[in-house]
């Protein structure tokens, strides 16, 4: 059960980073957690987002600025040519918006390179948390926005259509030794041990039966007979039709 989500958010014109409520919007998550710690937690994560996600606001600021030095160069073009005035360096505004959109185009390369980069740090963050907070059941994870989200679950003041959500963070009450099969990877045992396990719970006269049923089964695995005989051994009297009618005279 999730006892709190916090959203990661992408803003167009500030820098992104989590959305959350105060402690006590959090009810289920007092039982397990206190305010102090809740506070450490949440400082830890709104300073990764800050230093390591890849924010986009700066590319919207850079494309407004070269939009923008478009149109002056232009207006000054036009007004120019209508008082007759020959100046060429006033177009060398035009460099400053292909070196933006350079700056733009290189940073966008490089953006889901971040991107995995900053996962990668959220991840072993969240799992450095839940190693100090698994004594209390508690395990901080993250995952992608899914369709039962709601502007209520994640605390945001404006329908969710609104935003833009990279990742969700939660917190989620677990079973401490189902988490720990689960991170040690204990292998499920094999059916022979399996089955001998259930004959030791049945009883030593039950195991006799079973193996006696076992022997019954290898001793019934015989190969089936041949019924293709092998021919008669062959006689050369009975080819001789004199040596065959002295046989039936012969004969009372």
């Amino acid at each position: 059960m999730a006892l709190a989500v916090f959203a990661l958010v992408v803003r167009r014109w500030s820098p992104s980073g989590f959305v959350m409520a105060d402690y006590e919007a959090y009810r289920h998550l007092a039982d397990y957690l206190p305010k102090e710690l809740f506070e450490q937690r949440t400082a830890v994560l709104h300073a990764l987002a800050k230093e390591k996600y890849p924010d986009i606001y700066p590319d919207t600021y850079m494309f407004m600025a070269a939009v923008s030095l478009v149109i002056v160069t232009a207006a000054f073009s036009i007004v120019a040519r209508g008082l007759d005035i020959s100046m060429w360096y006033p177009l060398l505004i035009l460099i400053a918006p292909a070196l933006l959109a350079f700056g733009t185009t290189r940073r966008r390369s490089m953006h889901y390179r971040r991107f995995l980069e900053f996962q990668d740090t959220l991840q072993t963050t969240l799992k450095d948390m839940t190693a100090h907070d698994l004594t209390r059941h508690l395990k901080w994870d993250y995952r992608r926005l899914r369709h039962g989200d709601t502007a209520e679950i994640l605390h945001l003041q404006r329908p969710l259509s609104s935003w833009t959500i990279s990742l969700v963070v939660e917190i989620i009450q677990i079973d401490p030794e189902i988490h720990l099969n689960r991170e040690v990877g204990e292998a499920l045992p094999s059916y022979g041990d399996a089955t001998q396990d259930i004959v030791l719970d049945i009883g030593p006269a039950a195991h006799d039966t079973v193996l006696q049923l076992r022997e019954m089964d290898l001793t019934d695995c015989r190969p089936p007979p041949d019924y293709h005989e092998a021919p008669p051994a062959y006689n050369p009297s009975e080819s001789d039709p004199s040596a065959r009618n002295s046989r039936l005279t012969s004969v009372p």
